[in-house]
C-alpha cells in the first residue's frame, strides 16, 4: 500500500545484490561513489567483496547490515531484492532496487537513471510502499521460512505427480492430484501463480491466491482467499515420490507422506521505495505488457 510519509533521509547504507555482468560491477561501483560525494556512510555485502573492483568503506554479511542500517540498496533483478528482503524484513529496514536483471517488476530504478533519481529519493523524496509476507511453518522446525513473492508445493525431482489435501482455516477445501500449488501474494501474483494461470491482485489487497500446477481434473481452478487465511497442505499417504517446498524459488525442505505445512500471513511487512511518480498500472503496462494494444494500429 502506498502511504504519505514524513519524508527522511538516510545517514547508513546497506549495499545488497549479485554480481553476474561487468555492468553490474560499473552500477555497484556508481552507487558507492554516489553515497561517498553525500557524505553517507554504506556497508557492501562481504560475499561480493571478492566480485566488485572498489574498496568499500566497510563490508559484513547480510544478518549484520540489517541490525545496523537505515536503508538496503539493492542492485541486481527482483531475486537478489527477493533475498535481501529475507535478510531486512525482522528489522524494520526499508528497500531500494536498481534493476541489473531481465525483469525488474520490484527493481524499478533502471541503471541509466540512477544518478538522476537515487539523489532525489536518498534526501527523502520518494513514495512508500508496505507489503506483507507469508510465512512457512515445517514439520519439527521451530524457525519459520517466509516469502514475499510465493511459498510453492511441487512434486519434487521427479515427474510424477503429487497427492494433497488442502485446509483453509480448519476446513477442508479439496483434495489435489497434480504438480503441486502455488500460494502467492499480491506482490507474488504478477511472477510465478501468473504463468500458472492465477488472476493479477493489487499489492494493496487483502488476499492470497491459491493456483493449482498442471491439475488431473477440469475442474480445478485458481481460489483467491482472505490474506488472514490459514492455510495447509497434508501430504497424502499414497505418494511415490517426496513433494518439496520452496520459498520464493528456494527449496527449503522435503516432506514424506502425511506430513503437513502451514502458510499463514507474517506479522511484519516490507518497506519498499519507489521513485516519486511511482504507479502500480503503469508498471504493469510497461512490463507484462498490461493493456496495451497487441498490434499497433494506424
Amino acid at each position: 500500500m502506498l502511504r504519505k510519509i514524513v519524508p527522511k533521509t538516510f545517514n547508513n547504507v546497506g549495499l545488497f545484490g549479485r554480481v553476474r555482468r561487468s555492468e553490474t560491477k560499473e552500477t555497484f561501483k556508481q552507487v558507492a561513489g554516489l553515497l561517498s560525494n553525500m557524505g553517507l556512510s554504506y556497508c557492501l555485502d562481504k560475499a561480493l567483496l571478492e566480485q566488485v573492483d572498489f574498496t568499500p568503506m566497510a563490508a559484513a554479511s547480510q544478518a549484520d547490515m540489517a541490525k545496523s542500517v537505515d536503508l538496503a540498496i539493492v542492485v541486481g533483478g527482483d531475486g537478489s531484492l527477493l533475498r535481501a528482503t529475507k535478510a531486512v524484513v525482522d528489522h524494520d529496514v526499508p528497500l531500494i532496487g536498481i534493476n541489473r536483471g531481465r525483469f525488474g517488476f520490484l527493481a524499478d530504478i533502471a541503471p541509466d537513471k540512477v544518478a538522476e533519481i537515487l539523489p532525489a529519493m536518498l534526501e527523502g523524496h520518494y513514495q512508500e510502499e508496505s507489503r506483507f509476507l507469508l510465512e512457512l511453518e515445517l514439520p519439527g522446525d521451530q524457525s519459520k521460512q517466509h516469502a514475499l513473492n510465493d511459498i510453492v508445493l511441487m512434486s519434487g525431482d521427479t515427474a510424477h505427480m503429487t497427492e494433497f489435501e488442502v485446509y483453509v482455516d480448519g476446513v477442508f477445501m479439496c483434495s489435489e492430484h497434480s504438480d503441486g500449488m502455488i500460494v502467492a501474494t499480491p506482490t507474488g501474483s504478477t511472477a510465478y501463480a501468473l504463468s500458472g494461470g492465477g488472476p493479477i491482485i493489487h499489492p494493496a489487497s487483502n488476499a492470497v491466491v491459491l493456483v493449482p500446477m498442471f491439475s488431473h481434473t477440469l475442474n480445478s481452478r485458481p481460489v483467491v482467499l482472505s490474506a488472514d487465511s490459514e492455510v495447509r497442505f497434508k501430504v497424502g499417504s499414497g505418494i511415490d515420490a517426496k513433494p518439496c517446498v520452496s520459498c520464493d524459488g528456494e527449496r527449503v525442505a522435503s516432506l514424506s507422506a502425511g506430513e503437513t505445512i502451514i502458510i499463514r500471513r507474517k506479522s511484519q511487512k516490507v518497506r519498499l521505495l519507489h521513485p516519486q511518480g511511482y504507479e502500480y498500472f503503469n508498471n504493469l503496462g510497461k512490463k507484462l505488457n498490461w493493456g496495451r494494444r497487441l498490434i499497433d494500429t494506424p
